[in-house]
Formats: C-alpha cells, structure tokens, sequence
C-alpha cells in the first residue's frame, strides 16, 4: 500500500479535521491485512472515507466479496461492510445467493 496516497486520501476526504488524519491513516497501517489497496477500491466505488475505523473493517473481507456486493449509488461504509458481512455469512452456512 502507497502510505503516502492513503494519507493524502484521508486528507482530502477530510478537510475539516487535518489535525486527525494521521490517527485515521494509523488505523489502517495497524490493520496490517493489506491483501489489496482499499484506498483504490473505495476511490473507485465512491466509498465516503470519513470513517476510517468503518473502513478499515472492509479489510477482512477479499476484494471479489466486496465487488460482489457492491451496489451503484452504495457510498456509505457501513452499508458495504454489513453486505459483505451477509453474504460471507450466507456462503459460510451454504445458503443460496
């Protein structure tokens, strides 16, 4: 993961707390999972960036779970984070989808 355009996103995403962005950005370098670039997925996707505890939970889920349930017009982080959980839910007791 780029750390110096994580932080730039938080910043940006942030405007009225620039004295807090870099608490924000620690809690994805301690989330240590970085199998993918979240930055770029939510970027990409239009995910509000706002709470970057929220999204640092998006973490524990694989970038195909997250582009699978994804939905256009879906911002909010918590929104993605309770689809992802559902349908890693629903795989996991062998339900269909």
């Amino acid at each position: 993961m780029n750390e110096l355009k994580l932080i730039e996103t938080v910043k940006t995403n942030n405007p009225s707390e620039p004295d807090t962005y870099q608490r924000k950005v620690n809690v994805f370098i301690n989330a240590q999972c970085f199998n993918y670039d979240v930055v770029d997925f939510c970027n990409q996707k239009g995910i509000q960036m706002t709470n970057m505890r929220l999204v640092s939970r998006l973490f524990q889920f694989d970038e195909s779970v997250l582009n699978q349930v994804w939905k256009v017009g879906m911002t909010d982080p918590s929104q993605l984070y309770q689809a992802a959980l559902h349908y890693t839910k629903e795989l996991s007791f062998g339900g269909n989808l």
